[in-house]
């Protein structure tokens, strides 16, 4: 009688059920989820389940996405991957306008965005200093502008009530310079934003 050593025959994974390659698949990441849903139209249909895509949302993505205003549209798609896709396509306004929400694509970790009103800001309310305008190519309904002021002072205190871990990205001042302010060669409006791609 002759053993045969273990794979000597070989195994075909369209004997694996699905649920088993869903499993496997989601202790991987989102990128190689999709890179192993070519190998077959099985691991495609495994790639696309529900099961897969939760384990690549955050633990606590139904109580984020509850205090966004687009809490409806999110909740009617029709998939995990659809909601984990758009969740890193385009933030989530979170907070009463004051953060946005979205995930970085390849690794599914939180990127948190501060608007100006959500920072402490020295001399934020002094007319003289920083002027609040509307500006419709920022995702907050408000941005600060600097006037005049003699140092500058931003705190982003608010930030530390959302949990840092390696799970979210690290944190980054942004500063974007207005025509006026171009001109002085000085920059003159800022936010606190993720450092998200």
């Amino acid at each position: 009688m002759a053993v045969k050593s273990v794979g000597e025959e070989g195994m075909s994974l369209s004997v694996l059920p699905e649920g088993c390659i869903a499993k496997v698949l989601s202790f991987t990441g989102p990128t190689d989820a999709c890179r192993l849903s070519i190998v077959s139209s099985m691991f495609k249909s495994a790639e696309e389940s529900d099961a897969v895509w939760e384990r690549f949302l955050p633990r606590d993505y139904q109580s984020i996405i509850f205090t966004s205003d687009s809490s409806v549209l999110l909740a009617s798609l029709s998939s995990k991957k659809e909601l984990y896709l758009r969740l890193c396509e385009k933030p989530i306004i979170i907070d009463d306008g004051k953060k946005s929400f979205s995930l970085v694509k390849k690794s599914g970790k939180k990127c948190y965005m501060l608007s100006a009103r959500d920072l402490m800001i020295v001399w934020g309310d002094t007319p003289s200093y920083w002027r609040w305008n509307s500006d419709s190519s920022s995702r907050f309904g408000e941005v600060a502008e600097l006037i005049s002021v003699c140092w500058l002072e931003i705190r982003g205190t608010n930030l530390c009530n959302y949990a840092i871990s390696r799970n979210n990205v690290r944190s980054i001042p942004r500063v974007q310079a207005n025509r006026r302010s171009s001109r002085a060669g000085l920059p003159a409006s800022g936010g606190w934003g993720g450092a998200c791609r």
